[in-house]
């Protein structure tokens, strides 16, 4: 990860509660993972933001179904008489499958126009 990245970064994630090698880290997991999925060895430069954005995103995630954000789960019932709304739970951190393969299908309309065609 390029250092001038960082600071970016930390632009968008959400808390400041993130130490700076935790943040690497996930850079580190999302590149690799990125890599693979377009066949390449290196990020090209118009692929980083990309990147940045992926990890704040992830980060942001991550931070919200461990801390809590104070969102409420999806409406579960609606009762017209006197108004009544009841809401379900919002998933936890144990439940909240945070998945990196699945982020990254999330953004395969940005990550096409860097993926190389394999020949097997």
């Amino acid at each position: 990860m390029k250092k001038e990245l960082l600071p970016k970064l930390k632009l968008l994630i959400r808390t400041q509660d993130l130490s700076d090698d935790l943040i690497e880290f996930y850079w580190d997991i999302i590149a690799q993972k990125v890599m693979n999925f377009c066949h390449i060895k290196t990020i090209p430069e118009d692929l980083e933001l990309i990147i940045v954005e992926m990890v704040a995103n992830y980060a942001n995630l991550k931070f919200a179904a461990a801390e809590g954000d104070g969102s409420t789960g999806p409406v579960e019932s609606i009762k017209r008489g006197d108004t009544q709304i009841s809401y379900g739970q919002r998933p936890s951190a144990a439940s909240a499958d945070l998945s990196i393969g699945q982020f990254i299908t999330d953004y395969k309309a940005q990550l096409y126009p860097f993926r190389k065609l394999v020949v097997i």
